[in-house]
């Protein structure tokens, strides 16, 4: 028998990993389902209820955004080297290539991602 607040789609699948994209998706919808059932009284609060909601969608994207740079760079990396992780080498192959680089960093401009 499936349990209460749960279907059959979702027996057995597992809950999305805390803080993940899909996860702070999840909560969103969760979040204006909620409200839909249970609007605020007041304007401002529901305002204030579906700020926080975008919120959450905007951060998934953000974090969908950054997971595919990461990717992108991790990647790059064709071969890992001999007991690293692929993470591993390409951090070492970065780490490297700064040490050899004289005068003030070109990377550290501050720009954003």
């Amino acid at each position: 028998m499936t349990p209460p607040n749960e279907t059959a789609a979702t027996v057995g699948v597992p809950p999305p990993s805390l803080g993940s994209p899909l996860w702070l998706r999840t909560q969103a919808d969760e979040y204006a389902r909620m409200q839909d059932a249970f609007p605020a009284a007041d304007p401002e609060e529901e305002q204030d209820a579906r700020r926080q909601i975008q919120g959450l969608r905007d951060a998934a994207g953000e974090l969908d955004r950054l997971n595919n740079l990461y990717y992108d760079l991790i990647l790059a990396v064709e071969s890992k080297h001999p007991g690293e992780m692929r993470h591993e080498t390409a951090l070492r192959y970065i780490r490297e290539r700064e040490e050899r680089t004289e005068g003030p960093s070109q990377a550290n401009t501050g720009g954003a991602l």
